[in-house]
């Protein structure tokens, strides 16, 4: 009986999940132009480097490391707000992102017009 309380509780992870993912819109809202990139800029060394462009540096990056070009195709699994997949499409990927956060799902689909598949 213990165990079936403990179930329903804090302890939940399906709720530590989504209280988690909540945490970008609570106290991120638009740090990363449309979206909420929570992922690693690039600085390169240059700490006077704004966010934005340490964003532009990271996804230059991607791109360049991964060999895409445009015509290629990316899926971006946990691909949030879709920020990385807009950038992608915007130099000519094909692009389909997978998120379990309906909210960003909709950001995603909404303000970037993104295929992006919500399974939770």
């Amino acid at each position: 009986m213990l165990l079936l309380l403990f179930r329903f509780s804090i302890f939940d992870s399906e709720a530590s999940v989504q209280r988690g993912y909540q945490f970008a819109h609570v106290f991120l809202e638009k740090i990363s132009g449309n979206g909420r990139d929570l992922g690693f800029n690039l600085y390169d060394g240059n700490l006077k480097k704004d966010h934005y462009q340490s964003q532009i540096d990271k996804w230059e990056f991607l791109l360049e490391q991964l060999d895409l070009r445009a015509g290629d195709r990316l899926i971006d699994i946990g691909c949030g707000y879709g920020d990385w997949l807009n950038y992608a499409r915007q130099k000519g990927l094909e692009v389909v992102g997978i998120n379990i956060h309906p909210e960003q799902t909709n950001f995603a689909r909404c303000e970037y017009d993104i295929d992006v598949i919500c399974c939770r």
